[in-house]
């Protein structure tokens, strides 16, 4: 694992899938001149280990450009307290409001 962008795996491509939902909702208010029918697709993946993993993925978008998304999961919990359920978190995925002619920077 290093800091440079990298092809998807069929595991990078399992875990976009997770999180496709998400990603395409966050990338569409941000570049919302996307056709309802284009299909965003991931084209490289960084991730980066520190209190749980970072992760930027590019995703194609029209005209050969590709935004960033940004977003961690895992990391150090909150201690439980007993009785008490733990308040569901929701994904926040970041986008790079700039894209980019590149899918490798």
């Amino acid at each position: 694992m290093d800091n440079q962008y990298q092809t998807l795996n069929d595991d990078d491509q399992e875990f976009f899938q997770h999180h496709e939902k998400g990603i395409d909702k966050s990338v569409r208010e941000a570049f919302p001149s996307i056709p309802a029918n284009f299909k965003l697709k991931p084209v490289s993946i960084r991730k980066i280990m520190g209190c749980g993993m970072f992760y930027d993925i590019k995703v194609a978008l029209p005209d050969n450009q590709y935004a960033k998304v940004s977003f961690h999961t895992g990391g150090l919990q909150p201690p439980r307290i007993a009785g008490v359920e733990p308040p569901k978190q929701e994904q926040h995925y970041n986008v790079d409001p700039t894209a980019s002619s590149s899918k490798d920077e």
